[in-house]
Parts: C-alpha cells; structure tokens; sequence
C-alpha cells in the first residue's frame, strides 16, 4: 500500500492578501502552506477515488452529521503524515483498505494531499514593535 505527497506543477499557484502600504510601514512576506485538497483512493469507507476539498485557507476543522466520512477525512491525513495504524485506532494497516459488498478484495488503498503556497503580507511598523517590545 503507498501513500503519496504531490506538490505538482499545477498546485503551485499563489494566493496573496495585501494591504496598504505607509511610508512608515515596511512590508514582509511570510510563505505558508495549505492543504488545498485531498484525494483518496479506497480509503476506508471511501471506494474509488474519491476528492474533498478545496479547502478554505484558514481550515481548522471538519464538521458533518454522524457518519458523514469525518473521521476517515482526518485518518487519511494522519496517514500520509505517517501515523501508525495503532495510533488510528487500527490493528493492521491492510484495515485502511476499503472493503464492501459492492468492493471485494481490492488490494490497495491510497491518499494524496495537495499544498498550495499562501503568502501573507505583514505589516510592520517598527516604532510601534520598538514600544511594544520594551515594555
């Protein structure tokens, strides 16, 4: 079973957030990433390939009804960032493959999560950090 990490070509797109510049401002760019979307292939309950996302830039949580695939979503992530399937509540890793009366015997599973790069524009004023900081 393989677990896959892409940055691809395509994922590489940049998203700014700007703001206004003063002359007693210096601006800073700080790069982040994102999860922009996750792509799951027989994955527990998930059979087929199956996408979730896009993913806002400040995403924190998953929420749904009972059911609704909310633990999967977050084992898939813990997954690919290399949890042991002990931790995830698992006796065995072939559990990660999906397996339904409709999907017998399938003998892979897999998950590949897609970044985007965010670069944020800070705004520093260097009088205020200088007051800030010395008090």
């Amino acid at each position: 079973m393989g677990k896959e990490m892409n940055k691809s070509s395509d994922d590489s797109t940049t998203t700014t957030e700007t703001a206004a510049t003063e002359s007693n401002h210096n601006t800073s760019r700080t790069p982040r990433l994102f999860i922009k979307e996750m792509v799951m292939r027989n994955f527990k309950s998930y059979a087929g390939e199956q996408r979730v996302g896009p993913f806002h830039k400040s995403f924190s949580a998953v929420v749904g009804p009972n059911g609704s695939g909310k633990s999967n979503v977050i084992d898939a992530m813990l997954f690919v960032f290399g949890k042991r399937a002990k931790q995830m509540r698992l006796n065995k890793v072939s559990e990660l493959i999906h397996n339904s009366t409709n999907h017998q015997n399938l003998d892979s599973a897999g998950v590949s999560v897609h970044f985007q790069e965010l670069l944020i524009w800070m705004m520093v004023n260097m009088k205020s950090f200088l007051e800030v900081s010395s008090s």
